[in-house]
């Protein structure tokens, strides 16, 4: 299990410092307490999937990082239950000779949903505890 706990209860969005020239700001990170520390932002919105987002939250870099793994593995997860839609996208890209259309893509997606087993949810997890 990733994690770490000290019992702290702050529930600031982090970004209560000042600036240390280099952009970062200086604060308390919300998490874990640690005070006079640079805080980074974690966009709360995915920018590789949502675009440029002002949806932040200001975390020490280890908080950040700790984030960070928890939505890898969860994505990772998820991703690993569509294991039939890479397979499907890769024999469409191969069969059109380099080329998805977007209604292919939409039906890939939707299949995806259509096929995913909340079963393999915990499948998942369980082996990753084991490794």
């Amino acid at each position: 299990m990733l994690g770490k706990k000290n019992g702290s209860s702050r529930k600031s969005n982090g970004n209560n410092g000042h600036n240390n020239g280099n952009g970062f700001p200086i604060g308390t990170c919300p998490i874990c307490g640690q005070e006079n520390v640079r805080l980074t932002a974690h966009h709360l919105k995915k920018r590789s999937v949502f675009g440029e987002n002002q949806c932040l939250y200001y975390l020490c870099r280890d908080c950040h990082d700790l984030l960070e793994a928890y939505i890898c593995t969860m994505e990772n997860a998820i991703l690993r239950l569509g294991l039939c839609s890479y397979t499907r996208i890769n024999d469409t890209f191969i069969r059109n000779e380099g080329f998805v259309t977007d209604d292919e893509l939409k039906d890939i997606a939707k299949d995806f949903f259509e096929d995913v087993n909340p079963e393999e949810i915990e499948i998942i997890f369980k082996k990753r505890g084991e490794k």
